[in-house]
């Protein structure tokens, strides 16, 4: 088979992806978790035009419950934090450095996990997600539950 050359004649306006995204995180998610990914490092590079859950899901097309449900992948995964504000409403989310999630992960096994039921479409209870990091489930159990999150998800 031929070996593709790619060639770039356009580099302004452009969005970067890392390349330990794409190695490590990207072909384990869900399609549309990648989508909300890809679209959040989009809104990155310009603060200044205003985003929410509800434009997210405007967007792609999606409800509000799918953005909250791909926010709550990430953040379990440890690419973004998620921030509320005194009304328990997400605010804030800040996208990690991925390599440096990498080498964590690779130095300690155990990553940090938020329960999907702690995000709620427009809420975040913080007293919920730090009682939800004390209790990681085991390996098999978190696969489980994210087979059938995916399963669900499909169905839906």
């Amino acid at each position: 088979m031929k070996t593709l050359t790619l060639t770039s004649r356009f580099q302004d306006n452009t969005t970067s992806v890392e390349n330990e995204f794409i190695d490590h995180y990207m072909a384990k998610a869900n399609g549309e978790y990648v989508k909300v990914y890809l679209l959040l490092l989009r809104h990155l590079n310009q603060p200044s035009i205003p985003l929410s859950v509800s434009m997210l899901a405007d967007i792609l097309d999606n409800t509000e419950k799918d953005i909250v449900r791909a926010l709550n992948y990430w953040a379990k995964i440890g690419l973004i934090t998620i921030t509320c504000d005194a009304n328990n409403c997400i605010c804030g989310i800040a996208l990690e450095h991925v390599a440096a999630l990498t080498e964590a992960s690779t130095a300690t096994d155990t990553p940090s996990v938020l329960e999907p039921s702690t995000l709620e479409p427009s809420a975040l209870n913080p007293s919920s997600a730090k009682s939800a990091s004390r209790r990681a489930p085991s390996q098999s159990a978190k696969q489980s539950q994210e087979e059938l999150k995916q399963i669900l998800f499909i169905t839906e």
